[in-house]
Protein backbone atom coordinates (compact mmCIF):
# COMPACT_ATOMS: atom_id res chain seq x y z
CA UNK A 1 0.00 0.00 0.00
CA UNK A 2 1.30 3.37 -1.06
CA UNK A 3 1.25 5.74 2.25
CA UNK A 4 1.09 8.43 0.14
CA UNK A 5 -2.40 7.74 -1.27
CA UNK A 6 -5.09 10.27 0.04
CA UNK A 7 -2.71 13.02 1.68
CA UNK A 8 -3.18 16.39 -0.46
CA UNK A 9 -0.70 17.85 -2.04
CA UNK A 10 -0.73 22.17 -3.28
CA UNK A 11 -1.91 20.17 -6.67
CA UNK A 12 -4.85 18.62 -5.33
CA UNK A 13 -5.42 21.68 -3.33
CA UNK A 14 -5.34 23.62 -5.96
CA UNK A 15 -7.30 21.31 -7.78
CA UNK A 16 -9.90 21.79 -4.96
CA UNK A 17 -10.30 25.37 -4.77
CA UNK A 18 -10.84 25.70 -9.03
CA UNK A 19 -13.39 22.89 -8.74
CA UNK A 20 -15.62 25.03 -6.27
CA UNK A 21 -15.79 28.44 -6.84
CA UNK A 22 -16.50 29.15 -10.61
CA UNK A 23 -17.46 32.81 -11.33
CA UNK A 24 -16.52 34.31 -7.96
CA UNK A 25 -13.73 36.88 -7.72
CA UNK A 26 -10.18 35.49 -6.79
CA UNK A 27 -7.96 38.35 -7.40
CA UNK A 28 -8.65 41.94 -7.76
CA UNK A 29 -6.50 44.00 -8.40
CA UNK A 30 -4.98 47.32 -6.88
CA UNK A 31 -6.57 49.43 -10.17
CA UNK A 32 -10.69 47.44 -9.83
CA UNK A 33 -10.18 44.92 -11.87
CA UNK A 34 -12.21 41.40 -10.60
CA UNK A 35 -10.43 37.76 -12.13
CA UNK A 36 -13.10 35.20 -11.04
CA UNK A 37 -11.86 31.90 -9.88
CA UNK A 38 -12.98 30.58 -13.28
CA UNK A 39 -10.80 33.04 -15.42
CA UNK A 40 -7.81 32.44 -13.11
CA UNK A 41 -8.06 28.38 -13.93
CA UNK A 42 -7.82 29.37 -17.44
CA UNK A 43 -4.95 31.09 -16.91
CA UNK A 44 -3.12 28.32 -14.52
CA UNK A 45 -3.63 25.63 -17.05
CA UNK A 46 -2.28 27.39 -19.88
CA UNK A 47 0.88 28.40 -17.85
CA UNK A 48 1.06 24.93 -16.80
CA UNK A 49 1.45 24.04 -20.53
CA UNK A 50 3.88 26.77 -21.12
CA UNK A 51 6.18 25.66 -18.53
CA UNK A 52 5.63 22.14 -19.64
CA UNK A 53 5.20 22.02 -23.01
CA UNK A 54 6.56 25.46 -24.11
CA UNK A 55 9.85 25.89 -21.87
CA UNK A 56 10.23 22.01 -21.25
CA UNK A 57 10.05 22.23 -17.59
CA UNK A 58 9.44 18.59 -15.81
CA UNK A 59 8.85 17.90 -11.75
CA UNK A 60 11.39 19.18 -9.60
CA UNK A 61 12.91 21.84 -11.79
CA UNK A 62 13.23 24.70 -9.84
CA UNK A 63 11.76 28.08 -11.27
CA UNK A 64 12.54 31.44 -9.80
CA UNK A 65 10.06 34.31 -9.41
CA UNK A 66 11.31 38.25 -8.77
CA UNK A 67 8.07 40.15 -8.74
CA UNK A 68 6.30 42.44 -6.31
CA UNK A 69 2.80 41.39 -5.15
CA UNK A 70 0.66 41.18 -8.56
CA UNK A 71 -1.82 39.20 -9.89
CA UNK A 72 0.55 36.71 -12.28
CA UNK A 73 2.50 35.47 -9.03
CA UNK A 74 -0.72 33.99 -7.73
CA UNK A 75 -0.72 32.14 -10.95
CA UNK A 76 2.47 30.97 -10.96
CA UNK A 77 2.00 30.12 -7.70
CA UNK A 78 -0.69 27.56 -8.41
CA UNK A 79 1.06 26.63 -11.89
CA UNK A 80 3.80 25.46 -9.76
CA UNK A 81 1.79 23.41 -7.59
CA UNK A 82 0.41 22.06 -10.64
CA UNK A 83 2.92 21.16 -12.39
CA UNK A 84 5.20 19.94 -9.77
CA UNK A 85 8.17 22.86 -10.27
CA UNK A 86 9.50 23.45 -7.50
CA UNK A 87 9.22 27.24 -6.98
CA UNK A 88 11.90 29.63 -6.04
CA UNK A 89 11.02 33.10 -4.53
CA UNK A 90 13.65 35.98 -4.92
CA UNK A 91 13.97 38.76 -2.89
CA UNK A 92 12.87 42.63 -4.82
CA UNK A 93 15.26 44.54 -2.20
CA UNK A 94 18.15 41.94 -2.22
CA UNK A 95 20.81 42.94 -4.58
CA UNK A 96 21.63 41.45 -7.91
CA UNK A 97 23.88 39.52 -6.47
CA UNK A 98 21.75 37.77 -3.86
CA UNK A 99 19.64 36.92 -6.69
CA UNK A 100 22.43 35.07 -8.64
CA UNK A 101 23.22 33.75 -5.50
CA UNK A 102 19.64 32.12 -4.78
CA UNK A 103 19.70 30.91 -8.94
CA UNK A 104 22.43 29.60 -9.00
CA UNK A 105 22.38 27.70 -5.57
CA UNK A 106 18.52 26.34 -6.47
CA UNK A 107 19.91 25.25 -9.76
CA UNK A 108 16.93 27.25 -11.29
CA UNK A 109 16.45 26.84 -14.95
CA UNK A 110 13.76 29.37 -15.10
CA UNK A 111 13.24 33.04 -14.65
CA UNK A 112 9.52 34.88 -14.17
CA UNK A 113 10.48 38.60 -13.18
CA UNK A 114 9.44 42.19 -13.70
CA UNK A 115 11.34 43.73 -16.38
CA UNK A 116 13.07 46.18 -14.02
CA UNK A 117 14.80 43.45 -12.24
CA UNK A 118 16.17 41.85 -15.84
CA UNK A 119 18.80 44.13 -16.61
CA UNK A 120 20.80 43.78 -13.22
CA UNK A 121 20.69 40.37 -13.28
CA UNK A 122 21.97 39.48 -16.55
CA UNK A 123 24.75 42.09 -15.76
CA UNK A 124 25.59 40.16 -12.59
CA UNK A 125 25.39 37.13 -14.42
CA UNK A 126 28.37 38.61 -16.73
CA UNK A 127 25.96 39.00 -20.01
CA UNK A 128 25.02 35.50 -20.01
CA UNK A 129 21.56 34.16 -19.08
CA UNK A 130 23.37 30.60 -18.24
CA UNK A 131 20.79 27.32 -17.15
CA UNK A 132 17.99 30.27 -17.29
CA UNK A 133 18.62 31.05 -21.50
CA UNK A 134 15.54 30.23 -23.41
CA UNK A 135 12.84 30.24 -20.24
CA UNK A 136 13.45 33.90 -19.19
CA UNK A 137 10.32 36.00 -18.96
CA UNK A 138 9.21 39.32 -18.51
CA UNK A 139 5.80 39.92 -16.57
CA UNK A 140 5.28 43.35 -18.40
CA UNK A 141 6.73 43.97 -21.94
CA UNK A 142 10.00 42.63 -22.32
CA UNK A 143 13.07 45.35 -22.19
CA UNK A 144 14.11 46.25 -25.42
CA UNK A 145 17.68 46.27 -24.09
CA UNK A 146 18.11 43.10 -22.28
CA UNK A 147 18.17 40.12 -24.32
CA UNK A 148 17.19 36.62 -24.20
CA UNK A 149 13.60 37.60 -22.58
CA UNK A 150 10.23 36.14 -23.88
CA UNK A 151 6.70 37.91 -22.71
CA UNK A 152 4.75 35.97 -19.63
CA UNK A 153 1.92 36.89 -21.65
CA UNK A 154 3.02 35.43 -25.10
CA UNK A 155 3.55 31.88 -23.01
CA UNK A 156 -0.27 31.87 -21.78
CA UNK A 157 -1.56 33.42 -24.81
CA UNK A 158 0.05 30.61 -27.10
CA UNK A 159 -0.54 27.77 -24.56
CA UNK A 160 -4.38 24.98 -24.11
CA UNK A 161 -5.83 25.60 -21.45
CA UNK A 162 -6.28 21.71 -21.49
CA UNK A 163 -5.02 20.29 -18.03
CA UNK A 164 -1.99 18.38 -18.38
CA UNK A 165 -2.02 16.28 -15.03
CA UNK A 166 1.15 15.90 -13.06
CA UNK A 167 1.98 12.77 -11.05
CA UNK A 168 3.04 14.59 -7.53
CA UNK A 169 3.91 12.86 -4.36
CA UNK A 170 3.29 14.45 -0.91
CA UNK A 171 7.23 14.69 -0.42
CA UNK A 172 8.16 16.39 -3.59
CA UNK A 173 9.49 19.79 -2.88
CA UNK A 174 7.35 22.39 -3.44
CA UNK A 175 9.60 25.56 -3.00
CA UNK A 176 12.86 26.32 -2.00
CA UNK A 177 13.10 29.97 0.05
CA UNK A 178 16.20 31.20 1.66
CA UNK A 179 16.54 32.31 5.17
CA UNK A 180 17.63 35.93 5.87
CA UNK A 181 21.38 35.04 6.11
CA UNK A 182 21.82 36.78 9.86
CA UNK A 183 23.35 33.82 11.01
CA UNK A 184 25.64 33.20 7.85
CA UNK A 185 25.22 32.94 3.92
CA UNK A 186 21.34 32.26 3.27
CA UNK A 187 20.46 28.87 2.94
CA UNK A 188 17.53 27.31 0.87
CA UNK A 189 15.11 25.67 3.07
CA UNK A 190 13.16 23.23 0.94
CA UNK A 191 9.45 22.90 1.42
CA UNK A 192 7.79 19.49 0.43
CA UNK A 193 4.05 19.24 -0.74
CA UNK A 194 2.89 17.92 2.35
CA UNK A 195 4.64 20.86 4.23
CA UNK A 196 2.95 23.42 2.01
CA UNK A 197 -0.23 22.44 2.75
CA UNK A 198 -0.37 22.22 6.04
CA UNK A 199 1.02 25.82 6.52
CA UNK A 200 -1.74 27.20 3.51
CA UNK A 201 -5.00 25.41 5.56
CA UNK A 202 -3.08 26.07 9.25
CA UNK A 203 -2.80 29.98 8.06
CA UNK A 204 -6.73 29.53 7.34
CA UNK A 205 -7.41 28.27 11.03
CA UNK A 206 -5.11 30.97 12.13
CA UNK A 207 -6.98 33.78 10.83
CA UNK A 208 -10.71 31.62 11.68
CA UNK A 209 -10.05 32.36 15.10
CA UNK A 210 -12.92 33.73 16.60
CA UNK A 211 -14.60 34.49 12.71
CA UNK A 212 -15.00 32.25 10.18
CA UNK A 213 -13.55 33.11 6.44
CA UNK A 214 -15.31 32.80 3.70
CA UNK A 215 -16.46 33.89 0.06
CA UNK A 216 -17.29 37.37 1.12
CA UNK A 217 -13.52 38.04 2.42
CA UNK A 218 -11.13 39.88 1.00
CA UNK A 219 -7.42 39.44 1.89
CA UNK A 220 -4.99 42.32 1.10
CA UNK A 221 -1.51 41.45 0.82
CA UNK A 222 0.81 44.12 2.32
CA UNK A 223 3.78 41.60 3.00
CA UNK A 224 5.27 40.20 0.09
CA UNK A 225 4.44 37.25 -1.47
CA UNK A 226 8.05 36.51 -1.61
CA UNK A 227 7.81 35.93 2.28
CA UNK A 228 5.19 35.11 4.45
CA UNK A 229 2.10 36.17 2.60
CA UNK A 230 2.85 33.37 -0.19
CA UNK A 231 1.29 31.14 2.75
CA UNK A 232 -2.22 33.21 2.71
CA UNK A 233 -2.77 32.47 -1.21
CA UNK A 234 -3.86 28.68 -1.75
CA UNK A 235 -5.63 28.20 1.91
CA UNK A 236 -7.35 31.02 1.34
CA UNK A 237 -8.70 30.44 -2.23
CA UNK A 238 -9.57 27.26 -0.66
CA UNK A 239 -12.45 28.41 1.03
CA UNK A 240 -13.43 31.27 -1.47
CA UNK A 241 -11.49 34.27 -0.55
CA UNK A 242 -10.69 37.27 -2.68
CA UNK A 243 -7.38 38.31 -2.97
CA UNK A 244 -6.19 41.81 -2.90
CA UNK A 245 -1.94 42.21 -3.77
CA UNK A 246 -0.61 45.16 -3.28
CA UNK A 247 2.60 46.25 -4.44
CA UNK A 248 3.82 48.97 -2.22
CA UNK A 249 2.96 49.47 1.02
CA UNK A 250 1.54 53.22 1.37
CA UNK A 251 -0.85 53.16 4.92
CA UNK A 252 -2.93 56.01 3.16
CA UNK A 253 -3.76 53.40 -0.14
CA UNK A 254 -4.48 50.81 2.29
CA UNK A 255 -7.16 52.65 3.87
CA UNK A 256 -8.43 53.60 0.67
CA UNK A 257 -8.61 49.74 -0.37
CA UNK A 258 -9.90 48.63 3.15
CA UNK A 259 -13.24 51.16 2.83
CA UNK A 260 -13.35 50.87 -1.38
CA UNK A 261 -12.27 47.17 -1.28
CA UNK A 262 -14.02 45.86 1.95
CA UNK A 263 -10.69 44.47 2.89
CA UNK A 264 -11.53 41.61 5.89
CA UNK A 265 -8.21 40.32 7.09
CA UNK A 266 -4.58 41.55 6.44
CA UNK A 267 -0.93 40.44 7.57
CA UNK A 268 1.65 43.21 8.48
CA UNK A 269 4.59 43.83 10.05
CA UNK A 270 4.41 45.55 13.96
CA UNK A 271 6.25 48.58 11.70
CA UNK A 272 3.29 48.84 9.42
CA UNK A 273 0.97 48.73 12.27
CA UNK A 274 2.52 51.99 13.48
CA UNK A 275 2.53 53.38 10.35
CA UNK A 276 -1.11 52.71 10.03
CA UNK A 277 -1.62 54.62 13.60
CA UNK A 278 1.06 57.31 13.72
CA UNK A 279 1.57 58.44 10.43
CA UNK A 280 -2.07 58.66 8.32
CA UNK A 281 -3.77 61.43 7.03
CA UNK A 282 -7.07 59.66 6.73
CA UNK A 283 -7.17 57.34 9.24
CA UNK A 284 -9.76 59.14 11.41
CA UNK A 285 -12.18 59.80 8.07
CA UNK A 286 -11.92 56.13 7.00
CA UNK A 287 -14.84 53.67 6.71
CA UNK A 288 -12.37 50.61 8.31
CA UNK A 289 -15.79 48.36 9.51
CA UNK A 290 -14.87 45.69 7.48
CA UNK A 291 -11.60 44.78 9.01
CA UNK A 292 -12.13 41.53 11.16
CA UNK A 293 -8.46 40.65 11.33
CA UNK A 294 -4.77 42.15 11.35
CA UNK A 295 -1.94 39.79 11.94
CA UNK A 296 1.25 40.24 12.32
CA UNK A 297 4.81 38.98 13.33
CA UNK A 298 8.22 38.87 12.35
CA UNK A 299 9.01 40.91 15.53
CA UNK A 300 7.90 42.49 18.76
CA UNK A 301 5.10 45.43 18.80
CA UNK A 302 5.40 47.84 21.13
CA UNK A 303 2.49 48.49 23.75
CA UNK A 304 2.36 51.99 22.88
CA UNK A 305 1.46 50.86 19.37
CA UNK A 306 -1.02 48.27 20.02
CA UNK A 307 -2.79 50.88 22.29
CA UNK A 308 -3.37 52.95 19.32
CA UNK A 309 -4.24 50.70 17.11
CA UNK A 310 -6.97 48.69 19.39
CA UNK A 311 -8.10 52.06 20.14
CA UNK A 312 -8.36 52.79 15.57
CA UNK A 313 -9.88 49.40 15.04
CA UNK A 314 -10.77 47.28 17.71
CA UNK A 315 -10.41 43.81 18.90
CA UNK A 316 -8.81 42.55 15.41
CA UNK A 317 -5.16 41.62 15.88
CA UNK A 318 -3.73 37.96 16.09
CA UNK A 319 0.33 37.78 16.74
CA UNK A 320 1.99 35.09 14.88
CA UNK A 321 5.66 33.05 15.71
CA UNK A 322 7.73 30.87 13.05
CA UNK A 323 10.55 30.83 10.47
CA UNK A 324 11.46 30.31 6.98
CA UNK A 325 12.14 26.85 7.89
CA UNK A 326 8.76 26.16 9.80
CA UNK A 327 8.17 27.55 6.71
CA UNK A 328 4.53 29.76 8.28
CA UNK A 329 3.53 29.95 11.81
CA UNK A 330 3.64 27.80 14.79
CA UNK A 331 2.74 29.81 17.52
CA UNK A 332 -0.09 32.31 17.74
CA UNK A 333 -1.25 34.31 20.06
CA UNK A 334 -5.50 35.06 19.83
CA UNK A 335 -7.49 38.30 19.70
CA UNK A 336 -8.66 37.70 23.30
CA UNK A 337 -5.49 37.79 24.62
CA UNK A 338 -4.10 40.98 23.16
CA UNK A 339 -5.77 42.81 26.80
CA UNK A 340 -3.33 45.88 27.60
CA UNK A 341 -1.10 45.60 30.71
CA UNK A 342 -1.67 41.47 30.56
CA UNK A 343 1.04 39.47 30.90
CA UNK A 344 0.35 37.02 27.72
CA UNK A 345 1.60 40.19 25.63
CA UNK A 346 4.85 39.16 26.67
CA UNK A 347 4.41 35.98 24.98
CA UNK A 348 4.23 34.89 21.29
CA UNK A 349 1.20 32.39 22.11
CA UNK A 350 0.52 29.13 22.35
CA UNK A 351 1.23 26.40 19.36
CA UNK A 352 -0.50 25.54 16.66
CA UNK A 353 -2.43 22.56 16.50
CA UNK A 354 -0.18 21.15 13.49
CA UNK A 355 2.85 21.90 15.20
CA UNK A 356 5.23 20.55 18.64
CA UNK A 357 7.03 23.46 20.07
CA UNK A 358 8.89 23.29 22.97
CA UNK A 359 12.17 24.41 24.85
CA UNK A 360 15.50 22.41 25.46
CA UNK A 361 18.53 22.46 26.92
CA UNK A 362 21.70 21.96 25.59
CA UNK A 363 21.81 18.05 26.50
CA UNK A 364 18.52 17.75 24.81
CA UNK A 365 16.36 17.49 27.87
CA UNK A 366 13.41 19.43 28.17
CA UNK A 367 12.97 22.90 29.77
CA UNK A 368 11.10 23.79 33.41
CA UNK A 369 8.47 25.97 32.65
CA UNK A 370 10.35 29.61 32.86
CA UNK A 371 13.65 28.21 32.10
CA UNK A 372 15.80 29.42 29.27
CA UNK A 373 16.64 27.30 26.41
CA UNK A 374 16.41 26.37 22.18
CA UNK A 375 13.12 26.60 20.35
CA UNK A 376 12.97 22.87 18.78
CA UNK A 377 9.74 22.50 16.70
CA UNK A 378 8.14 19.19 15.33
CA UNK A 379 5.40 19.70 12.45
CA UNK A 380 4.70 18.84 8.76
CA UNK A 381 5.41 22.00 7.72
CA UNK A 382 8.72 21.71 8.77
CA UNK A 383 11.50 22.10 5.94
CA UNK A 384 12.92 19.06 4.55
CA UNK A 385 16.40 20.29 3.81
CA UNK A 386 19.02 23.16 2.74
CA UNK A 387 19.33 22.64 -0.60
CA UNK A 388 23.22 21.20 -0.80
CA UNK A 389 24.11 21.49 2.83
CA UNK A 390 24.12 18.74 4.50
CA UNK A 391 25.73 19.57 7.67
CA UNK A 392 23.89 22.82 8.14
CA UNK A 393 20.69 20.40 7.63
CA UNK A 394 21.74 18.16 10.07
CA UNK A 395 22.28 20.07 12.56
CA UNK A 396 19.46 22.11 12.38
CA UNK A 397 17.09 18.89 12.41
CA UNK A 398 18.84 16.61 14.93
CA UNK A 399 17.05 14.51 17.34
CA UNK A 400 14.09 14.91 14.39
CA UNK A 401 12.97 18.25 15.25
CA UNK A 402 13.96 21.25 14.05
CA UNK A 403 16.17 23.88 16.31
Amino acid sequence: MNPAVGVPTMASLVGAIFRRYGDRTAIRTEDGFDISYTTLEDRVRRLVNGLVHGLGLRKGDRLAILADNRAEYIEVDFACALAGVVKVPLYVRNAPAEHLHFVTDSDSIALVAEPEFLGPLLEAMGGDWGPLDGRVLSLDAPPSDVPGVAAYEDLIGDASAQPTVVDIDPEDYYQIRYTSGTTGQPKGAATDHRGMVAASIGNVMFHSLECAIGPDDVVAHVMPFSHASAFNIAGHSWVGATHLPISKWDPDRYLHHTEHDRISITMMAPTMIAMLVNETDSLGATDTSSLRTISYGGAPIAESVLEGALASFGSVFTQGYGSTETPSMVVWLEKRDHVLGSDRLQSCGLPCYWADVDTFRPDATRCDPGEIGEIWIRSPSALREYVNRPEATAAAMEHGWYH
